[in-house]
């Protein structure tokens, strides 16, 4: 029976696998152009020259690569945080319906890097805090342990088990507060790359002159009932937009 029961929790706790989404753009004009598999759609509106291209879908979002050219004669605000995606999406049919429901129209902003960056400030921030606290609190158990030996060597001293026993925990004691240290740095290893990641290959808030450049990843939550996801991204005063239809795979 027990084994069983160990089976049973184990079929229970298995993970199931997520659907897998592509989006396919539906009316890239004449200048769209395919680059490595990927549909690079091209628009240029007030000298503003906006490259946008879909390139895969984690288990969130959908991750686009966006460029941007001023090759106007002003300097422009690029604010990544203005870019949106309007959704359109059809409610599930109810039972003895006969005709389809309406679209339901609905918006979700990119994820805002600055938001991320901070979230990851926080994170690193608590992990050190602690491993302070547990470097602490190790030193006062070190010391006492110290203080306990010098008791007992005035009381006659400990016997050879005791010294054996005294002798495992602390080896078992060192190894757990190594695995500790080797966790702790993997964990600020991790963030710090994730840091890097937000803070140098995710386009961020940019002041661009004339005849400059800049790109960077823009991450657009998924919702799996969208139909259709249309892009909206602001570039100075301007509003560029591109429409996908996004698909849905079952693995």
């Amino acid at each position: 029976m027990a084994a069983l029961l160990l089976v049973a929790g184990v079929l229970m706790a298995c993970a199931s696998a997520e659907p897998v989404f592509r989006l396919h753009a539906t009316a890239a004009d004449s200048s769209a152009a395919w680059v490595q598999g990927r549909q690079v759609v091209a628009r240029t509106v007030g000298g503003l020259r906006t490259l946008i291209a879909y390139d895969h879908s984690t288990d969130h979002s959908h991750v686009f690569h966006l460029g941007v050219e001023n090759r106007a004669d002003t300097t422009v605000l690029i604010d990544p945080s203005r870019t949106y995606a309007a959704l359109q999406r059809r409610p599930p049919e109810l039972e003895g319906m006969t005709r389809k429901a309406p679209m339901i129209a609905d918006t979700v902003s990119v994820r805002d890097p600055e938001a991320k960056l901070l979230a990851l400030d926080k994170a690193r921030s608590r992990e050190a805090a602690d491993e302070m606290n547990d470097r602490l609190v190790n030193g006062l158990v070190l010391t006492l342990d110290a203080a306990g030996d010098v008791a007992d060597s005035f009381a006659g001293g400990r016997t050879d088990e005791e010294r054996t026993a005294d002798a495992a925990e602390d080896a078992e004691w060192a190894l757990r507060r190594a695995e500790d240290r080797a966790a702790y740095r993997r964990q600020m290893e991790d963030l710090a790359e994730s840091r890097f990641y937000w803070s140098e290959r995710v386009l961020r808030k940019t002041t661009l002159p004339p005849g400059a450049y800049t790109a960077g990843w823009v991450y657009v939550p998924i919702r799996e009932d969208a139909q259709t996801v249309t892009l909206h991204v602001q570039v100075g005063p301007h509003t560029v937009t591109v429409p996908y239809r996004q698909q849905q795979f079952e693995p």
